[in-house]
Formats: structure tokens, C-alpha cells, sequence
């Protein structure tokens, strides 16, 4: 039986998008405003949002998609692109939250891919809340790409190990993670240039720190006001 045979056998809710079945979950107030929360690079929904849901889905609709390859999504074997991840959402959002417009609340690689959303599909974003995101591809601190490898705000080897676990955990390939990573990082490391980023018209956040660590968020409440 194919995956997704598997997956319409178990009842894992997922969409068939360009190939590839996008796993998602919904969580909180079914009648509420839709939220499509999008994770960090090769982090599931959970480890991404698990700490904040309990606040993050009051009064809210939240919908958790794992991009291709990530969590529970197979990585099909097709190219990867942000606009290409952009694109599944936008059709994800048609098939589950009526077309739109959304609230889009994205982390790291699911930040860039909602800012490329908000840009080619502006019709289904309503606010956009975009953490730990870079607005250029040479936007990056220098240490974070030195070789070394060194730097306090990269993830250390015991939440690098906690991801594996994750990752292990629910992928239908549980030792794909090194090959997809490998792959996704070649594929998916451009950002929108900073004029791409000035066409966004949806009302957008962006948290920021003093020194931001490239793991996993810890949204505060305030954030979340700014899509009330």
C-alpha cells in the first residue's frame, strides 16, 4: 500500500498537494479565526508550537502544517523551493479554511515560507506574525555560517538530538533526516529580497531580541495580540 493509502487508512489528516500528502492538525476553537501556524527547519508542529498552544489557540482555529519532508509529510523526492512550500499552503488553505484570508504565524523556514506566501497569494493572509527571519540571504550574523559552528545562538547537540528524536518519531522515513536536511538546506537557505518584502501588504510582526537563538520560539502573548 502506497503512503498515502496509509495515511486514508489511519485517518491521518493530510491534503495531496503537487504529489505530496501535507500533513496537518487542527487544534483549539474549530469556530474560530483560522491561524496556520509553519515550524522551523526540520522541526515538527509540535516542537515548534507545543509550549504555546494552550494560549496560542484561545478563541482560535490553529492549523499546524508539517512542510514537505518534515514530521509526519514524506519528502516525495520533489524539488524544494520557499515558493514551493508557499504554494502548498496557499492550497492547503483553500481545501481546509475556505480560501482565506488567514492569520499566518511562521518560524525560521516558516517565516520566509509565509512571507513568500503573503507575496504570491496576498488574497489569503490576513496578519502575519514572522519570527527568527531574515530579510536578505546575506542577512545572517557571520558566526552563525563559520565553519566552527561554535556560536551560542546555533542549537546545541542536545536539542539537535531532540529534534533527531522528534523527527524519528513520526516520519515515514525515520532515517531520512540527515539526506532530506542535507537537501532542504541546499534548496531552501534564499529568503525574499528586501523590495519582495516591502510588497507585502498584509499587517505583519516581527519579534525580535537581542540575540536570538536559531531554535525553537517562545512566543510571548503580545505577539499573539497582534492578530487579534
Amino acid at each position: 500500500m502506497s503512503l498515502r493509502g496509509v495515511y486514508r487508512r489511519i485517518g491521518m489528516p493530510h491534503e495531496e498537494i503537487d504529489g505530496v500528502p501535507i500533513w496537518y492538525e487542527e487544534r483549539g476553537d474549530l469556530a474560530g479565526p483560522p491561524l496556520v501556524a509553519l515550524h522551523g527547519g526540520i522541526l515538527t508542529f509540535q516542537r515548534s508550537f507545543g509550549d504555546v498552544l494552550p494560549w496560542l489557540t484561545e478563541g482560535r482555529r490553529v492549523i499546524g502544517v508539517e512542510l514537505q519532508g518534515h514530521g509526519h509529510t514524506p519528502d516525495t523526492g520533489r524539488a524544494m523551493s520557499i515558493e514551493r512550500f508557499a504554494d502548498d499552503v496557499a492550497e492547503l488553505i483553500d481545501r481546509v479554511a475556505g480560501g482565506g484570508p488567514v492569520d499566518v504565524w511562521g518560524y525560521s523556514l516558516g517565516a520566509l515560507t509565509a512571507t513568500s506566501l503573503a507575496v504570491r497569494h496576498p488574497g489569503k493572509v490576513r496578519r502575519l506574525v514572522l519570527a527568527a527571519s531574515n530579510i536578505r540571504t546575506d542577512g545572517y550574523h557571520p558566526e552563525i555560517t563559520a565553519p566552527e559552528q561554535d556560536d551560542p545562538r546555533l542549537p546545541t547537540e542536545g536539542e539537535f538530538a531532540t529534534w533527531k528524536a522528534d523527527y524519528e518519531s513520526v516520519a515515514p522515513d525515520p532515517a531520512g533526516l540527515l539526506p532530506f536536511s542535507s537537501a532542504c538546506s541546499r534548496s531552501c537557505t534564499t529568503s525574499p529580497a528586501g523590495p519582495l518584502r516591502r510588497s507585502v501588504r498584509s499587517p505583519s510582526h516581527v519579534p525580535r531580541g537581542r540575540r536570538p537563538r536559531l531554535c525553537p520560539p517562545r512566543p510571548r502573548r503580545r505577539d499573539a495580540r497582534s492578530l487579534s
